[in-house]
């Protein structure tokens, strides 16, 4: 993995020999996914009443690098249905989440934590339940 900062600088020569330099630019070479973690639900408790926030952390593995989006899914065991929620639904799917199935979350860039509410009623008694996170960074690195 190749994390670097690069500077690049140019100048320009006149016929006469006089000089004028360009502005530099700076940038980030970044090749780095970024990773995040479901912090809530906890792992360990899978017993849960209610649950109206989801939230969890993430960060990108470059240290210069910036977090640009953070994902979550909502996946019922039961069927393989997805949560939707922007439509309130949930719609079928496949074993593992595709960008479908996911919806966008709000990111707190100065905590480095994620969240999302999401209303209790859908929850189904005696239903299992598996949380799914992605980020992509500022790069448009995707976690894999």
């Amino acid at each position: 993995m190749i994390t670097s900062t690069y500077t690049i600088r140019s100048k320009g020569f006149g016929a006469a020999g006089w000089e004028s330099t360009l502005p530099s630019r700076t940038f980030l070479f970044d090749n780095q996914e970024p990773n995040t973690a479901v912090n809530v639900p906890t792992t360990g408790t899978p017993h849960y009443r209610s649950l109206v926030t989801i939230s969890g952390t993430a960060a990108d593995a470059n240290s210069l690098g910036v977090i640009g989006r953070v994902y979550f899914a909502v996946q019922r065991l039961a069927d393989n249905y997805y949560y939707n929620p922007t439509t309130s639904t949930w719609e079928s799917g496949a074993g593992s989440p595709v960008d479908v199935n996911y919806a966008t979350t709000t990111w707190n860039s100065g905590t480095g934590e994620w969240q999302v509410l999401i209303s209790s009623n859908i929850w189904e008694d005696g239903k299992k339940y598996k949380l799914w996170s992605k980020a992509t960074d500022y790069a448009d690195n995707p976690e894999t």
